[in-house]
C-alpha cells in the first residue's frame, strides 16, 4: 500500500494542530508536493545540508523538522544564502519538508515539555500558560430522538463538553451544545449536518477560554524531592548535558520543577506564579537571568539540550500509524554551539 505525503501530515496535524502554533512561527509543509508518494521519512531537529544528504542516503524523500528551516519570507531563491541552499538541495532530490514546531510545543499529552518533563522525572504535569482562543461552542435545535443519534459521533471528536436539555416531551426540540478545539468544527458540523440536515439551525460561538491540554511550558513534580545539587546532576546525566547555567542557589529542596523546551523565558512570571522550585528552559540573557530575584532558580540547558528529545517523538508518533515505510532518526548532530572541556 502506498502512502501519500498527505496522509503523515494528517496524522501529525491531528497530534498538533497547525492552529495550537505560535503567530511568529511557520508550520506546515515547507517544501514539496502532498501528493508525493512517500520512500521514507527522516526526523530531525533543525534541516541542514547535512541532513539533506541523509535522507538522499537513507532514501527519505519526507523530512520532518521541529524548527522551520523558513522562519521569514524570501526575496529570492538562488545559491549563496543558508537558507536558500537547503531549500534548493532538497527540491532538486525531490525531498519535502514538514514542520511541527511550536504546535508541538503547546501539546500538553505527548509534546516537547512532557517528553522532556519525563526524562527529568516529572510525570503527570500540566501546562503552565494554557493558551486561549482555541475553543468553539456549537448550539442547536433538535428533537431527543436525533439528538441520541448524534451523541455517539460527536463523542468520538472528544469534545470539551457536550450537554442536551430535552423539551417537553419527545416530540419537542430541546438544546444540544457542543464545546470542542476549532480544528474539529468543520467535521462536528458535518456530523449533525448528515444525521438531522442541513437544515438545522446551528450557532457557532468563539470562545476565549483556555484549555487545560494546550499551552506553553509545563509544571509538576519529582517523586521525591531532592537538594539542588543533585538535581542539576540529575539533569546533566538524563539530558547528557556538558553545562549547566544556573542563578543562585536560593532553594533547599527541589520538589516542584517547571520546565520550558527551546526559548523559556516569556514563562518567568508563571514559573514563580506556579511556586516552583526551578524553571529548567534555555536562552537565557545576562539581564534575565538577574529576574530571578531569588523567588526561583533558572537553570539554562541550552536550545539543542532541552529539544533535542523531539526527533525521537516525532518518529514514534508517525512509526505508530504506518509500518510500511521507514522511519528514522537523524544521526547528524545539528547543535551549532559547542563546549571547550
Amino acid at each position: 500500500m502506498q502512502i501519500k505525503i498527505h496522509e503523515v501530515i494528517q496524522v501529525l496535524s491531528s497530534h498538533a494542530p497547525l492552529n495550537w502554533q505560535e503567530d511568529y512561527d511557520n508550520c506546515g509543509l515547507l517544501v514539496g508536493d502532498q501528493q508525493t508518494i512517500i520512500t521514507g521519512v527522516l526526523t530531525c531537529l533543525d534541516v541542514t545540508l547535512d541532513v539533506i544528504e541523509e535522507a538522499i542516503e537513507k532514501k527519505a524523500n519526507l523530512i520532518v523538522a521541529h524548527h522551520p528551516i523558513i522562519y521569514k519570507p524570501l526575496k529570492k531563491l538562488s545559491s549563496g544564502g543558508f537558507v536558500e541552499n537547503i531549500i534548493l538541495k532538497a527540491i532538486k532530490n525531490d525531498i519535502a519538508i514538514y514542520v511541527i514546531h511550536t504546535n508541538l510545543d503547546n501539546a500538553l499529552h505527548r509534546g516537547i515539555n512532557e517528553t522532556l518533563g519525563k526524562l527529568i522525572g516529572i510525570n503527570n504535569g500540566y501546562i503552565l500558560q494554557p493558551k486561549s482562543g482555541l475553543l468553539s461552542r456549537i448550539t442547536c435545535y433538535l428533537t431527543e430522538n436525533v439528538a441520541s443519534l448524534l451523541l455517539p459521533p460527536l463523542n468520538l471528536l472528544q469534545p470539551h463538553a457536550i450537554s442536551y436539555q430535552p423539551g417537553i416531551d419527545d416530540h419537542a426540540t430541546g438544546q444540544l451544545t457542543v464545546t470542542l478545539f476549532n480544528h474539529k468544527l468543520t467535521e462536528a458540523t458535518q456530523v449533525i449536518d448528515s444525521i438531522s440536515g442541513k437544515a438545522i439551525f446551528k450557532e457557532i460561538t468563539n470562545l476565549n477560554s483556555t484549555s487545560p491540554q494546550v499551552g506553553a511550558g509545563l509544571v509538576g513534580y519529582l517523586e521525591k524531592p531532592m537538594s539542588p545539587i543533585e538535581f542539576l546532576n540529575l539533569l546533566k546525566v538524563n539530558l547528557s548535558l556538558k553545562v549547566i547555567k544556573h542563578t543562585l542557589i536560593c532553594k533547599d529542596k527541589i520538589h516542584k520543577v517547571a520546565i520550558c523546551g527551546g526559548s523559556g523565558s516569556f514563562l518567568l512570571t508563571d514559573a514563580v506564579r506556579s511556586n516552583a522550585d526551578i524553571f529548567v528552559t534555555s536562552d537565557y540573557k545576562y539581564h534575565q537571568f538577574q529576574e530571578a530575584n531569588n523567588k526561583i532558580i533558572i537553570a539554562d540547558i541550552g536550545h539543542y539540550e532541552s529539544e533535542v528529545c523531539a526527533i525521537n517523538l516525532i518518529k514514534e508518533i508517525i512509526s505508530e500509524k504506518f509500518t510500511n515505510f521507514a522511519v528514522r532518526s537523524t544521526t547528524v548532530v545539528t547543535n551549532p554551539v559547542y563546549y571547550h572541556q
